[in-house]
């Protein structure tokens, strides 16, 4: 279902039962089962089978949104990105690049188990291309060519305080290893001052060390 990487800048924290209950009281609807299902997995990330047709045309569809915690997170779009993109609060968005989105739509379904629509905004088309989640997921195949690299440059990075990702590294928990990971790598990518960035090489080997690793 999703590629496992290790460094995968859209898989977000596990779900809770508070953070589902959350997402769906901001959202104003009830999330399908089959969905909740998947995001208990894992909540979000790059998809193995990434091809999605429809009709004659070919969608690259590199994620599914998982379920956010705050505002902007995921499938929790903020206001801001939805006025930029007259995008419509009857949907909830699994994926989309600004143009083109994937979307549960609530426009005329009441319950939890709402049809999937894919919204292309430059045409202003809607059309329904799948019963419910889990029949969407079952429409998407794999392709070689639309396989990513691990260590894709340009990609989106997974952001985290500098505070949470120093305490990550001091503490060499392995429940901790993600976060000291992605957030080296995002600091690695984006920092123009790379002395904070070694000092906590530094920190967590030294650490490890002490550890007995």
């Amino acid at each position: 279902m999703f590629t496992g990487h290790y460094f995968d800048n859209y898989r977000l924290t596990d779900v809770t039962e508070d953070s589902i209950t959350f997402a769906e009281g901001k959202l104003k609807v009830k999330l399908p089962e089959s969905y909740i299902a998947l995001m208990q997995q894992q909540n979000g990330g790059e998809l193995v089978n990434k091809r999605l047709e429809i009709g004659e045309e070919v969608i690259c569809v590199v994620y599914i949104n998982g379920i956010g915690t705050k505002s902007g997170e995921r499938i929790l779009l903020s206001s801001s990105l939805k006025r930029e993109w007259g995008l419509s609060n009857k949907f909830v968005y699994l994926y989309g690049d600004g143009h083109t989105w994937l979307a549960l739509d609530y426009r005329h379904y009441q319950g939890d188990n709402p049809p999937v629509t894919y919204i292309d905004l430059e045409r202003g088309e809607k059309t329904v291309i799948a019963a419910d989640f889990a029949a969407f997921m079952k429409l998407l195949t794999f392709e070689e060519s639309l396989q990513s690299s691990d260590y894709e440059f340009g990609r989106e990075l997974e952001y985290f305080p500098r505070d949470e990702v120093g305490q990550a590294m001091i503490s060499c928990k392995d429940n901790e290893a993600y976060k000291m990971s992605a957030g080296m790598e995002y600091y690695g990518f984006t920092d123009d001052d790379f002395t904070w960035y070694f000092r906590q090489l530094d920190t967590y080997i030294k650490a490890f060390i002490e550890e007995g690793y």
